[in-house]
């Protein structure tokens, strides 16, 4: 599954012109909020989505009741266990190929609601946090 902002219930988020009130931070942040919840996840209890990429971790756990865990990336594609059955070779295949799934949504979405918010704010706002050598991919 691929994650656009087309997927975003707030596709653009409202942009804020000049410099950021509370009243349009408040905004801004519900809407980057109800984005993030309309992708569907297991993790963190999984009823709200991605939230957890955007909210900060203790508030989450108070919501969610369980922490979300960043799948890891599986890396490549692990060879059969030596005498594995056919049945055990196509489990152990199903599963990375869920979890490649699972990692590739995870990144996909956080990348597009980090687009997003840039496209909301003026970069005079936010430019002191870009990465000399990354940008903003971190």
């Amino acid at each position: 599954m691929t994650t656009t902002t087309s997927d975003f219930p707030h596709d653009p988020l409202t942009p804020i012109d000049g410099m950021p009130t509370s009243d349009a931070i408040y905004t801004l942040t519900r809407q980057i909020y109800a984005n993030a919840k309309s992708i569907e996840t297991t993790r963190g209890g999984g009823d709200n989505g991605h939230l957890a990429l955007v909210m900060d971790p203790a508030t989450y756990l108070l919501r969610a009741g369980e922490a979300y865990v960043v799948p890891p990336n599986p890396g490549p594609h692990p060879d059969p266990v030596a005498g594995a059955t056919n049945a055990q070779i196509t489990a152990a295949a199903n599963a990375y190929a869920n979890a490649v799934t699972e990692y590739a949504l995870h990144k996909k979405t956080m990348k597009a609601l980090l687009h997003q918010l840039l496209a909301a704010v003026e970069p005079t706002y936010y430019e002191e946090l870009e990465d000399l050598t990354f940008g903003y991919a971190d």
